[in-house]
């Protein structure tokens, strides 16, 4: 009986004294956090977008090439943009960057960022309608002159027409004085997304 209640005793404290594998409580699910869009006004390559306001705006795939052949030669790259609905929906784009009246305009908190009511620290882009078919994509009925874009900080992009087909201004030797927007010159305001799928 005494040997018993040793074995026993001796089982307990051998039991007591084993490292304890922690039970499994609940584990957290942990997702990788999402990856920042890439800017459509920098990079190249088309991505589809669905129209936020007015939502009855047709989606479009948006589209931008960079032709470095010019940056060879000494000069700025031509970069174009196609905001295409359909075949025979379009609107193509240069962007305007070669003179020192764009440049200007274009600036971080500049006269068309103010102009068109973008957020601080924004550098809108200014383009010039190359070529277009169909029913306007915005400024109906007679589409706009120009487009600004850009984009917001959760990566929509706002589309602006414009009337003017130029940036007006002088340039004195303390650097270049740009003419306000006239009256008018906004003529329509699209906001697109990414579609999803």
């Amino acid at each position: 009986m005494k040997r018993t209640i040793l074995t026993t005793a001796a089982l307990v404290l051998f039991m007591a004294c084993e490292p304890q594998t922690p039970s499994a409580g609940p584990v957290a699910e942990t997702s990788p956090a999402p990856a920042s869009l890439d800017s459509l006004l920098t990079g190249t390559g088309s991505v589809a977008l669905i129209a936020t306001t007015p939502a009855e705006a047709p989606p479009l795939t948006f589209t931008r090439r960079v032709d470095e052949a010019a940056a060879a030669e000494g000069m700025d790259p031509v970069a174009t943009v196609r905001l295409e609905a359909g075949p025979e929906q379009y609107l193509e784009l240069t962007e305007a960057n070669h003179t020192p009246f764009d440049l200007t305009a274009q600036a971080a908190d500049g006269p068309l960022a103010s102009a068109i009511g973008a957020p601080a620290g924004t550098s809108p882009l200014f383009l010039r309608i190359g070529a277009s078919a169909g029913t306007p994509l915005i400024c109906a009925p007679d589409g706009p002159s120009s487009l600004a874009l850009h984009e917001t900080a959760g990566g929509e992009l706002v589309m602006t027409g414009l009337t003017i087909t130029a940036f007006e201004g002088e340039e004195t030797a303390s650097g270049v004085m740009l003419a306000p927007l006239p009256d008018g010159a906004i003529c329509g305001r699209t906001v697109y997304s990414r579609a999803r799928g």
